[in-house]
C-alpha cells in the first residue's frame, strides 16, 4: 500500500512528465509550422521565378514592338493611334520593370545581387519620369537645374518610380518631386496631398 508521501512523489513525477511531454509537443508543433512556412516561401519563390522567366520574353517583344511603332513616320499623322502606342509602350515598360523587380528580389535573397554605380543626373531622371507618367498633378518641385550623383541607375529609377506612383495613386491634386544636395549626399522627397499613412500603421510601413 502506498503512503501519502509516496503518492505525493508519484503525482509530482506524473506532473513533471506531463509538462515535459507537453513542452516537447509544443516544440514539435512549432518546428512543423516553421517547416511548413519555409516550404510555402520556397513554393512562392519558385512561382515567382517561373513567372519572371515566362513573362520576360513576351514583354520584351511588346516593348520593342511598341518602340518600332512609335518610330514609324506615318504615326505622326494619326495622333489618336500615337497616344495608344505611347500608352502600350509605357505600360509594357512598367510591367517589364515589375518583372525585373521580382527577379532582383530573388537574387537579393540568395546574395547574388550586383550594383552598377555610375554618375547620373537625378533631375533629368525625375523629369523623364514625369514625362512618362503624363499626369498634370505630378511636377518637379524644389530642385537645381542638374544634380549629378553616383547611383545604381536601375535601383534609383525603381525607388523614384515606386515613390511617385504610390503618391500618384492616393493624391488629390498634387505630387511634387523635390531634390537637393546635402553635402556628399542627395535628398529626395516626394510630397503629395493624399491622406497619408494612418498613424496606427506607420510602425509597420517598412516591415
Amino acid at each position: 500500500r502506498w503512503t501519502d508521501a509516496q503518492l505525493d512523489v508519484l503525482r509530482g513525477l506524473a506532473d513533471a512528465v506531463g509538462a515535459e511531454v507537453e513542452l516537447r509537443l509544443q516544440v514539435d508543433i512549432q518546428s512543423a509550422q516553421r517547416r511548413e512556412a519555409e516550404r510555402q516561401r520556397d513554393a512562392e519563390r519558385r512561382r515567382a521565378r517561373s513567372v519572371t522567366h515566362d513573362l520576360r520574353s513576351p514583354l520584351s517583344v511588346v516593348v520593342n514592338g511598341s518602340e518600332l511603332l512609335l518610330d514609324h513616320p506615318q504615326l505622326e499623322a494619326q495622333p489618336g493611334l500615337q497616344r495608344i502606342a505611347q500608352l502600350i509602350h509605357r505600360n509594357a515598360v512598367r510591367a517589364s520593370r515589375m518583372v525585373e523587380d521580382l527577379h532582383d528580389l530573388h537574387r537579393l535573397e540568395h546574395g547574388a545581387m550586383t550594383f552598377d554605380f555610375r554618375q547620373a543626373d537625378l533631375v533629368a531622371m525625375a523629369s523623364a519620369l514625369i514625362d512618362d507618367l503624363r499626369d498634370d498633378r505630378i511636377t518637379l518641385g524644389e530642385a537645381p537645374r542638374t544634380l549629378i550623383h553616383q547611383v545604381d541607375l536601375r535601383s534609383m529609377e525603381r525607388v523614384l518610380t515606386n515613390l511617385v506612383t504610390n503618391a500618384q495613386r492616393f493624391a488629390e491634386d498634387r505630387v511634387q518631386i523635390h531634390l537637393q544636395r546635402r553635402g556628399s549626399e542627395v535628398g529626395l522627397l516626394v510630397d503629395d496631398d493624399g491622406p497619408g499613412v494612418p498613424p496606427e500603421a506607420r510602425d509597420r510601413v517598412f516591415e
